[in-house]
């Protein structure tokens, strides 16, 4: 059986001529090298980032003040938040939002809304400024908050406020 197969093999082998061998391994060259580039992996590239810096600083210790006199919140949920700023790893030039600043503290949609507004604008248009991008020429926007997710979404608001073209993949991650 083995030397059957053998000379099957041998007879094909030897009824390719060496143009034809050449074809098919240029063939087979070129059709892993397509198959290569269609299924690697695409590297995106972070341009840069910028953080938030809000115009007036509120620390952790006077963010405990402010909700133990705001009496909106028991003292057990209280002593929670202390232990978790303290422990957390949040550094002393951690700002807290400016809505925790107001007393009483205001928690309305409006206001929650305002805040990540004022947040994104600013962050997004420093981006942009600074590296001087037209907003059209980006192509994916992706942006992530866990906390607060609006109808329409953080990512639509930040597209039709800066004008991103019609056709760019949008995903808000939460």
């Amino acid at each position: 059986m083995e030397t059957s197969l053998f000379r099957c093999f041998s007879s094909i082998i030897t009824e390719i001529s060496p143009i034809s061998i050449t074809h098919f391994l240029a063939a087979t060259v070129l059709i892993i090298a397509v198959i290569y580039f269609l299924f690697r992996s695409k590297c995106i590239y972070p341009i840069n980032f910028t953080c938030y810096r809000p115009p007036d600083i509120l620390t952790k210790l006077n963010y405990i003040e402010h909700i133990e006199t705001d009496k909106l919140v028991e003292e057990e949920s209280i002593s929670f938040q202390a232990k978790v700023l303290e422990r957390s790893g949040i550094g002393v030039e951690s700002c807290i939002p400016v809505s925790l600043h107001e007393i009483p503290v205001d928690t309305s949609l409006g206001a929650t809304t305002k805040k990540t507004e004022m947040v994104l604008f600013t962050v997004v248009n420093d981006l942009l400024s600074k590296h001087k991008i037209n907003p059209k020429s980006i192509d994916i926007l992706v942006s992530n908050c866990s906390l607060f997710c609006p109808m329409p979404s953080i990512t639509s608001v930040i597209l039709n406020k800066f004008g991103f073209q019609s056709r760019i993949g949008s995903k808000t991650s939460e």
